[in-house]
């Protein structure tokens, strides 16, 4: 009984939906015949310019471009600068820093950057040591603090990887790169 039940809705609705779409169909129809003859212009414009608009090229090689991993780690190597660079500079990601200067080199395939400064909140003295591979990625980035506490630092010279470290109240250290430690 429930079975016929709803084969007489379901037909109900079918006859309902077959007699009301035309009528829809006719209506949005209707619609666009009673526009305004300026709007009329102006969309039968826009279908001619769309129409008569040139085809956008297919690609054809959508294939990214190889990169050349050896120019770009020559490109690197060329522009890497050594020695003692007078900048403040700020170390990516150190955001509790002030820099007075920072010495850049290479130890192996890794490259080098020590920022010498003062951390902002309490003004002892920091080495701020990043470690970059051959790509100019960042392997590491350390805080290294003197063992005297005489305010800001700054590098003022170097022997190789060996830096001369001064303090704000004059006293002078030597800050070892390869070890990564004050001598």
């Amino acid at each position: 009984m429930k079975k016929n039940q709803l084969l007489k809705v379901g037909g109900i609705a079918l006859i309902a939906l077959l007699t009301l779409a035309p009528i829809s169909v006719n209506a949005f129809q209707s619609i666009s015949i009673n526009l305004p003859k300026e709007k009329k212009e102006l969309l039968d414009q826009e279908e001619a310019v769309r129409k008569n608009a040139p085809k956008t090229p297919k690609i054809q090689n959508p294939q990214p471009k190889p990169i050349d991993l050896n120019a770009q780690i020559v490109e690197i190597e060329r522009s890497w600068k050594v020695g003692i660079i007078e900048d403040s500079e700020v170390p990516a990601g150190s955001h509790d820093v002030s820099i007075k200067n920072r010495w850049q080199g290479k130890l192996g395939d890794k490259y080098i950057q020590v920022y010498a400064g003062a951390l902002i909140d309490s003004q002892k003295g920091v080495l701020v040591l990043e470690m970059r591979n051959k790509y100019m990625g960042t392997l590491s980035v350390e805080n290294i603090k003197p063992k005297s506490s005489g305010g800001s630092l700054k590098i003022t010279g170097e022997d190789g990887n060996k830096l001369i470290i001064n303090d704000e109240i004059g006293n002078s250290m030597i800050f070892n790169v390869n070890l990564k430690s004050f001598d």
